[in-house]
């Protein structure tokens, strides 16, 4: 778990004080063909039904939520999910269905999303949230992991987590900046949603310990990163590829803690080993293919301002956005993504179909009012609804409808 001290990211780019995120990498294909291969072409009723199912969807409807403790932090399924900062002190979700808003309890425990920021708590088909009880909070006290499960409205504990993995450090950058972390790292999720990581430092021994709790089975498996040839100071964000071979994460060195690396980890490999895949990635989504990676960096005068696919296997970085306002995000089917842009007169929400490596039909669906503020937007579950978090205690839900 990683905190921010001081004025380095703007609350509006990516909050990244909470949890430190990773972006940074674009992808690129190699489209040539061999000699003998073969172009496919659709019959044109089949390929004007395609080009239908990706017109932008029409704005059904737009609904204002007000509340001036509540930061939206994303969605899992059809409801939202938000931490308060008065005497709440947790993490509520408010059903979109019916409105009603409760706390996320277990035995008369408040519970909290993980990161500062949820999203990054919250797994990629956002049907589940890791979540933490509040010892995660005080220096020295152990404290439990737990995820909610919103397909079944169930809760369970995947570990317990003692006091010497809950030892704080902090580190001065400059007079006015400072990172506060634990040697309880982070946690993350697995593409499918049926596996949570989360990292734990062994300071004694040098070595980052991943440990991989499977949802299905109830199993723990552990796997070991040597640091004595990467000297992390931290790890943020892992996530484990579909197929359980590779495990991503974001990397802050000692001397530049302030800048993310992405890293992967051939989990196959005895000796384990991180390759370097991308510089300045705090925050990133990883395609179930294994092959692309959309990632951007949430420092403001980084070099990497702008969101960019990453190909795994040859590294080449494309951009697809430049320069949004805020972090985005990506659909649950993996799709759409989602993304905040500043223009002369306003912040305007815009959404894209992914296609191959680049996006196509990107659409303005929401532009911020006068005096308005807007920072970031979440996909719920089945793309039908967008929540777009905005300033002075007032958010929107934006209801879609898709012509096809």
């Amino acid at each position: 778990m990683i905190k921010l001290n001081g004025k380095y990211l703007t609350t509006l780019l990516l909050v990244a004080v909470v949890s430190f995120v990773t972006m940074g990498a674009a992808l690129s294909y190699n489209l040539s063909k061999q000699e003998g291969t073969k172009t496919l072409s659709l019959p044109p009723d089949e390929a004007l039904h395609f080009e239908s199912e990706l017109q932008p969807p029409e704005v059904v409807s737009i609904k204002t939520i007000e509340g001036e403790t509540r930061q939206v932090e994303g969605c899992v399924g059809n409801k939202i999910v938000s931490f308060y900062s008065d005497r709440l002190n947790g993490t509520t979700l408010y059903d979109l269905d019916n409105g009603e808003e409760n706390l996320i309890c277990l035995d008369n425990t408040i519970l909290r999303n993980s990161g500062t920021v949820g999203m990054f708590s919250i797994s990629q088909d956002k049907s589940k949230i890791i979540l933490q009880d509040d010892n995660s909070s005080d220096l020295g006290e152990a404290f439990g992991v737990y995820v909610y499960d919103t397909n079944n409205e169930s809760i369970v504990k995947i570990a317990d987590i003692s006091e010497e993995f809950n030892v704080r450090t902090t580190k001065s950058i400059s007079e006015s900046l400072s990172i506060n972390y634990s040697t309880y790292n982070c946690d993350g999720w697995s593409v499918d949603g049926e596996r949570v990581i989360y990292c734990i430092k062994d300071t004694d021994k040098n070595i980052f310990n991943f440990f991989i709790y499977n949802l299905k089975t109830g199993s723990t498996e552990k796997h070991s990163l040597k640091n004595s040839k990467t000297n992390f100071m931290l790890i943020s964000m892992p996530k484990l590829s579909a197929d359980g071979k590779y495990l991503y994460f974001i990397g802050h060195f000692e001397e530049s803690p302030l800048v993310g690396n992405l890293f992967r980890i051939d989990l196959t490999q005895k000796n384990k080993k991180a390759e370097w895949l991308s510089d300045h990635a705090e925050y990133y989504y990883l395609f179930d293919d294994d092959r692309r990676i959309i990632f951007t960096d949430t420092v403001i005068d980084s070099p990497k301002r702008n969101i960019y696919m990453l190909d795994t296997l040859t590294t080449e970085e494309k951009v697809l956005v430049e320069n949004p306002f805020s972090l985005f995000d990506i659909s649950a089917d993996g799709n759409k993504i989602l993304y905040t842009y500043k223009s002369d007169n306003a912040i305007e929400v815009r959404i894209a179909y992914l296609e191959n490596d680049g996006i196509i039909n990107s659409t303005t669906i929401y532009s911020s009012g006068p005096n308005e503020y807007i920072s970031m937007a979440f996909w719920n579950h089945d793309g039908s609804k967008i929540i777009v978090r905005g300033g002075f205690g007032k958010n929107h839900v934006i209801e879609l409808r898709y012509k096809n």
